[in-house]
């Protein structure tokens, strides 16, 4: 299944949302954006992807969200063969170590939110390699 230029920012804070869109809008390859609130709204946007046959190439999830946090989510994900070669970032406010190593263990990166605008910037522009990996 190809992967399209797409990120999937799954995510409930409008701000953290906004950072991230600016920062990737920035950048000189253009990807689009799409963005899901919670975990069940990503799971719908991802079944929708599979119908079309097309794949975001890199999702962005946020850790604590309603109706289904990240955790949950991603073990959804990787429940389907297809889905889950979709590489998956965590990108959380949360820094728990057992999830951190939770998530490193299913060879998901997890990136602790940075309150420095200059360091969230540079996280989120190395989270953008993963797009190029794919030749999205």
């Amino acid at each position: 299944m190809p992967f399209k230029s797409t990120i999937l920012c799954v995510d409930d804070d409008d701000d953290d949302l906004f950072f991230i869109k600016e920062v990737i809008r920035s950048q000189k390859h253009s990807f689009e954006i799409e963005e899901c609130k919670n975990g069940m709204d990503a799971l719908d946007y991802l079944e929708n992807c599979l119908t079309k046959d097309e794949l975001p190439c890199l999702i962005i999830m946020d850790m604590n969200m309603p109706r289904m946090d990240g955790k949950q989510t991603i073990s959804k994900i990787k429940e389907n063969d297809v889905l889950s070669q979709i590489p998956i970032v965590v990108f959380t406010t949360s820094s728990n170590v057992a999830h951190k190593k939770y998530f490193e263990e299913q060879g998901i990166n997890f990136i602790t939110k940075p309150f420095d605008y200059k360091v969230f910037t540079q996280e989120i522009i190395n989270l953008l390699a993963f797009c190029a990996d794919l030749g999205a």
